[in-house]
């Protein structure tokens, strides 16, 4: 992938641009990253990983919340939503930087992308958490540096 500035903005607007005509949640950007240095193709992979957990456990009665903002020379990007949130074991093995264990309820799947994102996000020497956000949905956050070809951040949930 090619690595140049990224407007982490545009990029989060355009991306609840795409999902929203196929998945019917309620979509809120709340972005002011602005461009950081990296790989939009690689923010983008984590940015559709994330939204495809939040919409395996969130309803057409839901909200799914794509963030970025920007704190000194850190940003973060992420993702929240008003579903269940994630189970304590899985925000716990996220927290660890282990790989989730398989299934643990009919809706997920191998923890595969989980840990996709947070090897996109440690190959920039940022850090991928996890928990429960005052949605009451999941909450998976990373936080890095920007400074070309610094830390990555990615908060999903």
């Amino acid at each position: 992938m090619v690595a140049g500035p990224a407007d982490v903005d545009r990029l989060l607007h355009a991306t609840a641009r795409r999902f929203s005509p196929v998945a019917d949640r309620r979509w809120v950007v709340e972005a002011d990253a602005g461009t950081v240095q990296g790989s939009a193709e690689h923010l983008r992979a984590c940015l559709d990983t994330l939204i495809e957990n939040a919409l395996r456990y969130t309803g057409s009665e839901d909200t799914v919340r794509l963030i970025a903002t920007r704190d000194g020379e850190h940003f973060w990007m992420g993702v929240a939503d008003s579903g269940p949130g994630l189970a304590p074991d899985l925000a716990a093995a996220v927290n660890a930087g282990r790989t989730p264990a398989g299934p643990t309820d009919g809706r997920s799947q191998t923890g595969l992308g989980l840990s996709l994102v947070r090897d996109i996000v440690q190959a920039r020497h940022g850090r991928l958490y996890a928990g429960r956000c005052r949605s009451a949905g999941g909450h998976v956050v990373g936080r890095g540096r920007d400074h070309g070809g610094g830390e990555a951040v990615v908060d999903v949930s």
